[in-house]
């Protein structure tokens, strides 16, 4: 990550959370980028975090994400690492106490919660098939195949994205 910022409590504490998630910052003064780290003895994870600035940049100049591949990378590993990048990006914003974007409209999907019976763990027996009949007209068997995986499909996404995460592990 690349900050223009110059407050030295500011740095700190950046570099103490970019290296909490395994980044390092890049303090750029001009033309002129120098890494900063927060060195200690002691491992990281252990140790107090520095205290937050008083006066905190604009989210707007607080830092960048810069992410570098190597020629020949593949590109479909250099767009996950893009985007764990940016979720990095925004774990560390939220960690400054900035305010972050939220979702401003929900999903199709998620109105179609009750419908597909995501409060269960496992449907009962034929209760795909039940889903799918109280959703959809009846139509030719290889339609019913293809409804059914779609609402399998849709169930699997809503509680990986709904229930999962606030599961007990």
């Amino acid at each position: 990550m690349i900050t223009e910022s110059t407050d030295p409590q500011f740095l700190a504490r950046l570099a103490y959370e970019a290296q909490l998630r395994g980044l390092h910052v890049i303090a750029r003064q001009g033309s002129v980028e120098t890494t900063r780290l927060f060195l200690n003895p002691v491992p990281i994870m252990y140790m107090e975090p520095p205290p937050m600035p008083l006066s905190m940049p604009s989210q707007a100049s607080a830092f960048h994400m810069r992410v570098e591949t190597p020629v020949g990378y593949p590109p479909q590993a250099a767009k996950k690492l893009q985007k764990s990048a940016n979720e990095l990006g925004k774990d560390i914003l939220i960690a400054l106490r900035y305010s972050t974007p939220k979702r401003l409209r929900t999903s199709r999907l998620v109105s179609k919660a009750d419908d597909l019976k995501i409060a269960e763990d496992r449907l009962p027996r034929r209760g795909l098939y039940e889903i799918v009949a109280s959703t959809t007209k009846w139509a030719d068997q290889n339609e019913d195949e293809n409804r059914r995986k779609t609402v399998k499909t849709q169930r699997h996404r809503l509680r990986k994205r709904l229930v999962k995460p606030y599961e007990a592990s």
